[in-house]
């Protein structure tokens, strides 16, 4: 039996799904499943591409049937009604692992006794790349509402039987997603490996992105509140609201809202959240990209 089932759902990415396979295979911890959930329609198959087969036939390949295109989160879902790991984590088909990504992340899990290891990334924008690495080695309490990131290739975990991914949640589903496994081990805090291990790749041809979509996002932004808020103090929940709002505003590139929020923001969260206002107001001013 594996240690780590790492699953990467695909759909219409044949040309992208190569670069993440390979990273996934080259990983200096070996004791792995990989488990493709093959999204596409009947006529586009991983197995047909030529591009992929040589990696296909490796034995800790497995590629399942997908869930009609539905969602990431039902893609998630079924892969890990499969996976049989210790230990989950997962990648998109257009972004890739560092070599050590597994390795540090268990190490660090296995150090801890931690349930969710995070790390940090590397974004490969259009002109420009940026490291980010996390600024500590643990989150806790509040700033798991408000300061941590969980993105689904940032996320290691203890394998929780009947704890899925919410399918109707488009996006803001990885967030959710870490926020249920937390509660179902009553735990407040999580680890992390500060350093870079997954890249992001945001600098191909525009695609679409339901991470940019306000509407899901904010749906998102209230479920979480609705279903784990409780386990956040009041000032924190206020705050995370707040912080909704205007990636609200932002997304729908109202930037006269999202100023007309700002003074909310900061006499709660005070100057701390600048950096996060005058994002919000750059990337209004241009809907549709995303900026640091």
């Amino acid at each position: 039996m594996p240690l780590v089932s790492v699953i990467i759902p695909t759909r219409r990415r044949h040309d992208l799904l190569a670069r993440a396979l390979a990273s996934v295979l080259g990983q200096t911890h070996r004791e792995l499943e990989v488990i493709v959930v093959d999204d596409n329609e009947p006529g586009e198959r991983v197995a047909a591409a030529a591009a992929l087969r040589p990696l296909l036939v490796d034995p800790r390949v497995q590629v399942v049937e997908g869930a009609g295109g539905r969602s990431a989160a039902a893609a998630r879902n079924r892969g890990l009604q499969v996976a049989t790991g210790a230990w989950i984590t997962y990648l998109d088909d257009d972004d890739a692992f560092r070599p050590a990504k597994v390795a540090a992340q268990l190490a660090r899990a296995l150090e801890t006794g931690a349930a969710l290891v995070l790390c940090g990334a590397c974004f490969h924008l259009r002109g420009r790349t940026r490291e980010k690495p996390l600024g500590r080695d643990r989150f806790a309490g509040d700033d798991l509402l408000n300061v941590t990131v969980f993105g689904a290739p940032y996320l290691f975990h203890r394998r929780l039987p009947g704890v899925c991914f919410d399918e109707e949640l488009v996006a803001g589903e990885d967030a959710h997603y870490a926020h249920a496994l937390l509660a179902a081990c009553d735990s407040t805090e999580v680890v992390a490996v500060p350093e870079p291990l997954v890249d992001v790749y945001q600098d191909g041809p525009p695609r679409p992105r339901t991470n940019l979509q306000a509407l899901a996002v904010w749906r998102a932004t209230r479920r979480v509140w609705w279903r784990f808020g409780p386990r956040f103090s009041p000032a924190a929940r206020r705050l995370y609201v707040q912080r909704g709002r205007i990636t609200r505003a932002k997304l729908e590139g109202n930037v006269r809202r999202v100023l007309g929020l700002a003074p909310a923001l900061l006499r709660t969260g005070g100057w701390a959240q600048g950096r996060f206002l005058l994002n919000a107001a750059a990337t209004g001013l241009f809907p549709g990209r995303w900026l640091s």
